[in-house]
Formats: structure tokens, sequence, C-alpha cells
């Protein structure tokens, strides 16, 4: 894995794999336990930052039923919007590795438009 370090930003991945995405949703899932919850319902934390993207894990709280707790959204800082999204009622194999794949594409999908 390689990665660039910056003083505003924290840690920012040059490069992807499906295992090191995995690792740090499961490092954010645990981490967002001990978050507090904000006004509204939800906790959110940054999972990483791909160059232009944010990757986001959110837990909205048993209040909204009907929609999965646990949200992975792809943030455009560009464009200032979510460009790809994954809710889930927990991060199992499947689940983890659908989120890996929906991030790697939309990596892929956000650095073709770039170049």
């Amino acid at each position: 894995m390689q990665y660039l370090e910056t003083a505003s930003t924290g840690v920012t991945w040059a490069r992807l794999d499906a295992d090191e995405i995995e690792r740090r949703i499961i490092r954010a899932y645990v981490q967002l336990a001990y978050s507090p919850w904000e006004r509204g319902g939800f906790r959110s934390l940054i999972v990483a930052r791909l160059s232009w993207l944010d990757v986001r894990l959110t837990e909205v709280s048993s209040e909204f039923l009907g929609m999965p707790p646990f949200w992975l959204d792809v943030y455009s800082n560009a464009s200032q919007s979510v460009i790809d999204s994954y809710g889930c009622s927990g991060f199992d194999e499947d689940d983890l590795a659908t989120a890996a794949q929906m991030i790697l594409s939309a990596d892929l999908r956000a650095h073709d438009l770039r170049h």
C-alpha cells in the first residue's frame, strides 16, 4: 500500500487494494462505537481519503426504521456530493467485499474523469 502524508488531511491513499479497504472499514466500524452521537441521530467518521474523494462510515440511530444502520459513502470533494453509497446492517465478509468493490469502482471512475 502506498500513501501520501499531508498536513491538512491526514493520510491520503495513493493506491488502493481491497484488503486494505476492508481493514480500514473494520477499524472504522470499531471506532464508531466510541464516537459521540451527533444531533439528528447519527455518528460518522472518515475511513479514508482518496485524493479528491473521502470515504465515510456513518451509523444512523434506530429512530430511522427501515433504513440500514450503517452507510459507507464515497464523497467527492470536487462536486461536494455523494457519488456512491452502500447501506448494510453489519460488516460480514460479503458486505466488506461489496463495500471494497464499490470504493475501488468509485475511485477508478473519479480518476478516469480527472485524466
